[in-house]
């Protein structure tokens, strides 16, 4: 129950530099900047992963409640992209390149296609 008291209070802070973040872009640079937030979420994020994952899981330099706080909590709220992107990685590192293509690709086009049909589903009703 400790664990996901940590990851609920990571998920917040996450949720709200998140917001924070793309109100930073909408004020400075107006309604058109939102997908110019989103990229600089994802990319800040996969960065910010990348720097989580040597430390807190390679390293081990926190204990377990903290690091899921942080990487499952705090930039999973921020952005799942992040974890995407390891996830990647992962497969990469693993020598499994096809699967690697494969999961970007996916994830990609079935993203695309569930937000693409949730909006249309959407607008029927």
């Amino acid at each position: 129950m400790t664990n996901l008291l940590w990851i609920a209070f990571g998920g917040a802070l996450g949720a709200v530099s998140r917001y924070g973040l793309s109100r930073y872009f909408i004020s400075s640079y107006g309604i058109n900047a939102a997908p110019w937030a989103t990229l600089a979420t994802n990319i800040i994020g996969s960065f910010l992963i990348g720097i989580a994952y040597v430390i807190l899981v390679e390293r081990q330099q926190l204990p377990v409640h903290l690091t899921q706080a942080i990487t499952v909590g705090i930039l999973g709220a921020f952005t799942t992209f992040s974890t995407f992107s390891l996830d990647i990685f992962h497969f990469i590192s693993a020598g499994r390149y096809g699967l690697a293509l494969s999961y970007l690709v996916l994830s990609f086009i079935l993203g695309l296609t569930a937000v693409t049909l949730g909006i249309i589903l959407a607008r029927l009703s």
